[in-house]
């Protein structure tokens, strides 16, 4: 728990952390093995499941493509893991990817 100068309490994780900053930080940051490490243990099991299977996906996927990983039951769970990882930046859009290159 951090306590903010108004004397408030919040939660404070890596995630939640890396996921605030400017998409330049974000960068250096995801090119730091030990960093990237840490974020990745320290994400929900599904968004980690959601980026092991994408690290074998040559070519961008649409984003409807990741729902037909969801069973029914865990459209919840998957819609968690997924503005997570869009958070940090490891989904985006197509709009979005001329700017991450």
């Amino acid at each position: 728990m951090v306590e903010t100068y108004s004397g408030v309490q919040q939660s404070l994780d890596l995630a939640t952390y890396i996921s605030a900053l400017p998409e330049q930080i974000k960068r250096e940051v995801f090119s730091s093995p030990w960093t990237s490490q840490a974020l990745f243990r320290a994400l929900a099991p599904l968004a980690q499941q959601y980026i092991l299977r994408l690290l074998y996906i040559d070519d961008p996927i649409p984003k409807d493509a990741v729902w037909l990983w969801v069973q029914p039951k865990a459209e919840k769970a998957h819609q968690s893991a997924v503005t997570q990882l869009e958070r940090l930046s490891v989904l985006i859009s197509p709009e979005q990817v001329q700017f991450a290159v």
